[in-house]
C-alpha cells in the first residue's frame, strides 16, 4: 500500500466511508470469485435486510445454497421471497439469535450434512436496556452468547468450513470488559453495549480460531466500514445523516465477507481481523483488555447450559 494511503487510513474519516473502499480496492487481487460459491451450503444470520440480506443475495446468486436466518417472520418472508423470485436457492428460518432455546431448536432441526460457510451477521443497538428470556442483557445475548452457541451446537458439520463474525469499527474505541457486556452495574448506553459486545466478538473468534483449528476451519473476523443501512439509519440517525453520501454502498460492505467466504487467497489465515481484504490491527493502544476478561467471556459462553 501506498505511504498516502497508509496516512489517509490513519483519519478513519477517509478510511471507514466509500472514498476508503475505492482507494483500497486498487489494492485488490485480481481473483475470479463468480464460480466459487456454487454449491456451497451457507448460513447468516440477521438476513432480513442490510449487509446480511446483500450477502444472502451475493452467495446465492453465484450458486450457493443459502439459509437466511430472520428474528421477524414477516420480514424474513419478504427478503425471502425476492430472492426465490429470482430462481435463488435460499431457505428461511425463523430463529431469534437472543434465545439460546431458539438456537437450540434450529440446530437440531437443521438437515444439512455439512455447513461450508457460517456468517454470523445478526445485530442491534438496544435503545434502552432489554433482556431475553434467561435475563439476558440484549445486545449480550444477540452478539456474542447467540452466536458461540450456534457455532458450538454446529460443530459436527463444520469440519473445513468457513466462519466469518461481522464486527463493527465502532468495537476499536472500547476496551472489552465482560460485567460491562453484561450491562451489571451503571447507566446503560446501547450504543456502548453495542460496541464493547462488538468487541468481543473479536475475542470469541480468537478463542474459535484456536479451537477449531484441527478441524481445517478458517474463523474471521471482519468490519466493513461505515455502510448504509437499515439499521445504522434507525439507530444512529444523526451520523447516517452527517455521513450521507460518503457512507459505503452494501456492495462495497459486503465485499469482505463475500471474499473471506469464498476465496481461495492463500493469504486469508484463521484467527484474523480482516478489513477491505487485508489483515488489520485488533486493536488501538488503550483499547487492550486482560486475558481475565477474554476467559470470562469464553467461561460464560462456554459453559452456558442449554436446556
Amino acid at each position: 500500500m501506498k505511504f498516502i494511503d497508509k496516512i489517509l487510513d490513519l483519519t478513519i474519516f477517509y478510511s471507514f466511508g466509500s472514498y476508503g473502499f475505492i482507494r483500497h480496492q486498487k489494492y485488490f487481487d485480481k481473483e475470479d470469485l463468480s464460480k466459487r460459491a456454487a454449491g456451497k451450503v451457507c448460513i447468516i444470520t440477521g438476513a432480513n435486510n442490510g449487509l446480511g440480506f446483500y450477502t444472502a443475495e451475493k452467495l446465492a446468486s453465484n450458486g450457493a445454497k443459502v439459509y437466511m436466518i430472520c428474528r421477524n417472520k414477516t420480514k424474513g418472508e419478504v427478503a425471502a421471497n425476492k430472492l426465490i423470485s429470482k430462481g435463488y436457492n435460499v431457505f428461511l428460518e425463523i430463529v431469534d439469535l437472543s434465545e439460546p432455546k431458539s438456537i437450540k431448536n434450529f440446530a437440531e432441526n437443521f438437515n444439512e450434512e455439512k455447513v461450508d460457510i457460517l456468517i454470523h451477521n445478526a445485530g442491534l443497538i438496544p435503545n434502552e436496556k432489554q433482556h431475553n428470556s434467561d435475563g439476558i442483557e440484549l445486545a449480550f445475548a444477540t452478539h456474542l452468547l447467540g452466536p458461540h452457541l450456534l457455532t458450538k451446537l454446529l460443530i459436527p458439520k463444520l469440519s473445513g468450513s468457513r466462519i466469518i463474525w461481522v464486527t463493527s469499527g465502532g468495537m476499536y474505541l472500547t476496551k472489552f470488559s465482560f460485567a460491562k457486556t453484561m450491562a451489571v452495574n451503571g447507566k446503560y448506553n446501547g450504543v456502548s453495549s453495542y460496541a464493547c459486545t462488538k468487541r468481543g466478538q473479536v475475542i470469541l473468534s480468537d478463542f474459535w480460531s484456536k479451537k477449531l483449528k484441527k478441524m481445517g476451519v478458517i474463523v474471521s473476523a471482519m468490519h466493513p466500514g461505515w455502510v448504509d443501512t437499515p439499521g445504522l439509519q434507525k439507530s444512529l440517525p444523526l451520523f447516517s445523516s452527517f455521513l450521507g453520501k460518503r457512507l459505503r454502498s452494501l456492495a462495497q460492505g459486503v465485499d469482505t465477507i463475500y471474499w473471506l467466504a469464498i476465496s481461495g487467497n492463500k493469504k486469508i489465515k484463521t484467527g484474523e481481523l480482516w478489513f477491505d481484504r487485508e489483515k488489520r490491527a485488533k486493536y488501538l493502544w488503550f483499547t487492550k483488555e486482560h486475558q481475565k476478561e477474554r476467559d470470562a467471556l469464553w467461561e460464560y459462553c462456554e459453559n452456558f447450559k442449554l436446556i
